[in-house]
C-alpha cells in the first residue's frame, strides 16, 4: 500500500500563508533595493579610500570608518529590536 503525503501550507512555519502578491512585490523591491546600495556602498569605497588617504592618516580613516560601521549597525539592531 503505497501512502500519499499532501503539503498544507499553512504547516509550514517559513511559509506565511496570508502573503498575497503585493506583499511579495514589496519584499521583492526592497532586496532589489538592498542589493543596489551593496552595490554602490562597494563600489565607491575604493575611490573615497584613495580620496581620503590624502586628507587624513589611515589609523585616523580606520577608526571613522569602523566607527561608522558601528552606529549603523547599532541603529540597525535598535531598529530591528535586537
Amino acid at each position: 500500500m503505497r501512502r500519499v503525503v499532501t503539503s498544507n501550507v499553512s504547516d509550514d512555519p517559513h511559509i506565511d500563508a496570508s502573503a498575497d502578491g503585493a506583499t511579495e512585490r514589496a519584499s521583492l523591491r526592497r532586496g532589489r533595493l538592498a542589493a543596489a546600495a551593496f552595490v554602490v556602498m562597494w563600489c565607491t569605497g575604493y575611490p573615497a579610500g584613495k580620496i581620503a588617504i590624502q586628507h587624513g592618516g589611515p589609523f585616523t580613516i580606520l577608526l571613522l570608518r569602523f566607527t561608522l560601521a558601528a552606529a549603523i549597525f547599532l541603529g540597525l539592531a535598535l531598529l530591528a529590536r535586537a
